[in-house]
């Protein structure tokens, strides 16, 4: 049975059930081209892209995307493009300003909701200001933040944090 798109998951389907099901799927489908001897840097790049289509979908399903400064960035190695088997996802969600509490209490769902489908996430909510103060502090997040990678949102807000 052919993979579905996550972007063309309905909004039935964003439950935890249906969604572990989904990442089943995908996995056992990567294991077995895997075991199929397929290039394994292909199937890092697929991993990566299918993660960035389902946190995508996910982020249209909560709403973000009617938001005009929030963005969803990927950091590290899945912000290069990079996403092995068991590897954490890192993630930035990335705002001009402070975020509102109702605001921050919907991401704080949507990252539950990638915990609970037993994705390793690492993630981060941040002020533009707040990515330019820390990475002059840390050369590992300022690493991170030159390695990013928009998912979606705000481009205007995520070029913001590239100055």
């Amino acid at each position: 049975m052919p993979l579905q798109s996550p972007l063309t998951f309905s909004d039935e389907q964003i439950n935890i059930g249906e969604l572990k099901q989904e990442l089943e799927k995908f996995s056992s489908t990567q294991k077995q081209e895997f075991l199929n001897h397929h290039p394994v840097t292909s199937l890092v790049l697929a991993r990566a892209e299918y993660m960035d289509l389902l946190l995508t979908r996910l982020w249209q399903y909560f709403g973000f995307n009617d938001i005009y400064n929030i963005s969803l960035v990927a950091v590290g190695g899945y912000g290069r493009g990079e996403l092995h088997p068991l590897s954490d996802i890192d993630i930035l969600v990335l705002s001009n300003n402070k975020l509102p509490t109702a605001l921050e209490a919907k991401i704080s769902e949507f990252i539950t909701l990638l915990w609970d489908l037993k994705l390793e996430v690492g993630h981060a909510v941040r002020t533009v200001n707040e990515c330019a103060q820390i990475g002059r502090d840390d050369l590992t997040v300022a690493t991170n933040l030159q390695e990013a990678r928009l998912l979606c949102g705000s481009e205007d807000t995520f070029q913001a944090s590239k100055k």
